[in-house]
């Protein structure tokens, strides 16, 4: 049998005939990535190694730390789960030389911070641990003149050894979410309510100081949270995930425990919204109500005085939050959930808790984003593309990943984006119900104004992107560049063109313009293809031979 195909040998780094990496056994024929030298010298070693199921932290001391690269190499052409431990625990030992400054991981992540001059903006050990950090991206906005108006923070758990939350504060820019800083905060049984908001304060408070002044700042339902954010901005406007507020709604109402403040008939709030000769329901909210009460918030949330209702007629704050009350309220009446109003008015319809979720409160404005989804994306990609292979890890290996490679990703999105490089991630949502909003048969005509890009129909209403048949069919068919330049908007009009000369002259008709102005932009292209280029080339050339009249000088 000839063998004619060299094979390279992940042990010895160099080719060798593929006769060299099969083995004969009883079997039958197996296929090795390391020759056969390779494989005995290796098993010598794996000899000396102690039973890998009873593998402890101190494996390393036994390990020839010159040849542990090759064994690792090795171990992986077994991928028992063994092995795959063993792996994953040496390649950790290897990489703590990184981020490891002692063994107490608090100390260790704070000196990774300023070793590597990162700006470290809180430190606290008493009466709990707080350590926070900025991630530079505030800075790159500002560089870019980006305007921020909305802002939103979270929290996530199970991130490190030390079980500290992992706070973060995002900033939306066109529609996404972009961290600015993060925050370490210990939370055991002295972490309480007060203390947690205190920290929260003044994490935000140095924010505040450098001149960030929030429209909107969205949340969960976290009083901490809350608090915190009226405390250091009183005229911000709070906004509660919409997804955070429904699945508050849809947990309580299929639970049938009591509330927590029954209904008394004598009480201003029994006088005010009586229930006169009606039996409560025997179920705190019948299954076929629930879905009925959901549909009756939403619809809540969303009015707001500059967008008219289906009737055409636009109400200001004060009309609505009444309308909004009194039709719960008959809802709840004329099905005997007595039990059902007493918790939406405490939780939800209240003076003091309206403000926290209706959109209609602000008069003048409406937060671009409905949901804390752009901060919960951001904690979904550091669990599964960076903490995936770790198991709470020590937090200055959190730090280390948080600052070296969320960070940087994050901060190379934003410049691409800006540039125009890349397209931010809604669009492509935004492209497709447009898509199909465009097919829609129209039956019903509501006061639709494409200027102010407002409609009064119910989809509109409620849909994340603000469009519906009735715009989208009226602004006609649009070309691939409006998808490119199209803008989100906090105020009138909803949806904006950012859109270059070039494009509003295109859509002007004006073809021929267009065509004689297009060789003045030729050698700003020529420019930007030469850089890229040189600037992609693995070795760069020693002498100006490699070099082009845009290259020369490039540093």
């Amino acid at each position: 049998m000839e063998f004619s195909k060299d094979i390279y040998c992940n042990g010895c780094k160099s080719f060798k005939p593929s006769f060299e990496f099969t083995s004969y056994g009883t079997k039958g024929v197996k296929q090795f990535k390391t020759c056969n030298n390779c494989r005995q010298r290796f098993e010598k070693r794996r000899n000396t190694l102690v039973e890998i199921k009873n593998c402890q932290a101190d494996i390393l001391e036994i390990i020839d730390i010159d040849f542990l690269s090759e064994i690792i190499i090795n171990l992986l052409e077994d991928i028992s789960s063994d092995n795959q431990e063993l792996y994953l625990h040496c390649r950790v030992k290897l990489g703590q030389e990184q981020y490891k400054r002692c063994e107490d991981a608090f100390k260790s992540a704070r000196i990774w911070l300023l070793e590597n001059n990162y700006n470290i903006i809180l430190q606290e050990t008493e009466p709990v641990h707080a350590l926070a950090f900025k991630t530079g991206i505030l800075k790159q906005i500002n560089d870019l003149g980006i305007n921020i108006n909305e802002y939103g923070m979270d929290a996530t758990y199970n991130t490190n050894n030390m079980g500290f939350e992992l706070y973060v504060l995002h900033a939306e820019v066109n529609g996404m979410g972009f961290p600015l800083s993060y925050l370490f905060l210990e939370n055991n049984g002295r972490c309480k309510e007060g203390i947690r908001t205190g920290k929260l304060q003044m994490f935000l408070t140095i924010f505040k100081n450098q001149g960030v002044q929030p429209l909107f700042f969205l949340t969960d339902k976290d009083f901490a949270q809350i608090n915190a954010v009226r405390f250091t901005w009183l005229h911000a406007k709070i906004q509660l995930c919409k997804w955070h507020v429904k699945r508050a709604i849809t947990t309580r109402l299929s639970s049938n425990k009591a509330v927590r403040f029954s209904y008394n008939p004598l009480s201003d709030i029994g006088k005010r919204f009586p229930f006169n000769g009606v039996q409560q329901a025997t179920h705190f909210c019948p299954k076929e109500f629930q879905e009925k009460v959901w549909v009756i918030m939403e619809k809540h949330l969303h009015q707001h005085p500059l967008i008219p209702t289906s009737e055409g007629v636009f109400l200001d704050k004060s009309n609505i939050y009444k309308a909004s009350v009194q039709e719960m309220y008959e809802f709840c009446y004329t099905n005997s959930l007595i039990s059902l109003w007493s918790y939406l008015w405490t939780e939800w319809y209240s003076e003091s808790k309206w403000t926290l979720w209706a959109s209609s409160p602000c008069e003048n404005m409406i937060s671009i984003l409905k949901m804390t989804m752009f901060v919960e994306g951001h904690w979904k990609t550091i669990k599964r593309d960076f903490l995936y292979k770790f198991f709470r890890p020590r937090m200055d290996l959190v730090t280390y990943i948080l600052m070296k490679n969320v960070v940087v990703h994050q901060q190379r999105k934003l410049q691409q984006i800006n540039l125009g490089r890349e397209k931010p991630d809604w669009i492509k949502d935004f492209k497709s119900q447009w898509k199909i909003l465009s097919n829609w048969p129209i039956t019903n005509t509501y006061i639709t104004d494409i200027d102010n890009w407002i409609c009064g129909c119910s989809y509109y209403l409620t849909n994340c992107f603000n469009i519906c048949k009735h715009l989208v069919q009226q602004k006609g068919i649009m070309p691939v560049e409006f998808f490119a330049n199209i803008k989100r908007n906090c105020h009138p009009p909803f949806l904006i063109e950012n859109n270059p000369l070039p494009y509003e002259q295109k859509l002007a008709g004006n073809i021929k313009w267009c065509k004689a102005v297009k060789k003045s932009f030729n050698p700003i292209i020529k420019l930007v293809e030469d850089v890229e280029h040189y600037q992609n080339k693995q070795t760069m050339p020693l002498t100006w031979k490699g070099h082009t009249d845009n290259t020369h000088y490039l540093q």
